[in-house]
């Protein structure tokens, strides 16, 4: 759980809790099966935002370098979620995806919404490999959210590396303030 800073003249003690779904799929060019909900808490009201990321969503990367829409995979997540929920933004970048969807509720108090990606494949232009990302703030709390897919193998650590380096230094959504997951926070 994140929590928001106040968003009015509120006691400093006083803090909104945000319940956030993460999740990171490969899908290797494969459908969703026709339940999502398991892989999303069970399909129950218990998360305010869900971060999506997919990397190969429905089909494969050759495929997505010429064909990039994602529209099957949203329409799915936005079945499973339902109508309690809005689809914020999403960023495709050729087999890379990102959705962040957003309790109904929640609507006026996200801003500031924006989108980038990075390519780090072939000669640093293919979108085979790279990063997306969704900047935003809830409240007077800002959030970056990057989904990425890396060189595979064990022997290619140092690509990983050096293409993290790149998405990280050209990824140009950062917000005035944030948290770099490791600083202080874990993820699981």
């Amino acid at each position: 759980c994140l929590s928001l800073a106040p968003t009015t003249d509120e006691a400093e003690d006083e803090f909104a809790t945000l319940r956030i779904f993460v999740g990171t799929w490969n899908m290797h060019g494969k459908d969703p099966p026709e339940d999502l909900s398991p892989w999303l808490g069970g399909g129950e009201d218990r998360y305010d935002l869900y971060v999506v990321g997919t990397q190969e969503a429905c089909r494969s990367i050759e495929m997505s370098l010429l064909l990039p829409s994602k529209a099957k995979w949203e329409m799915k997540l936005r079945e499973t979620l339902g109508d309690g929920y809005v689809c914020v933004a999403t960023n495709t970048l050729a087999a890379i995806h990102l959705a962040l969807f957003a309790r109904r509720s929640l609507m006026d108090s996200i801003g500031c919404v924006r989108t980038a990606q990075v390519a780090t494949g072939i000669a640093n232009t293919l979108g085979n490999k790279g990063g997306v990302g969704i900047s935003l703030t809830v409240g007077q709390t800002s959030l970056l959210l990057i989904n990425s897919h890396l060189a595979a193998h064990q022997n290619a650590v140092d690509q990983r590396n050096s293409d993290y380096l790149r998405i990280d230094s050209q990824m140009s959504l950062r917000p005035p303030s944030v948290l770099i997951a490791g600083e202080r926070d874990s993820v699981a």
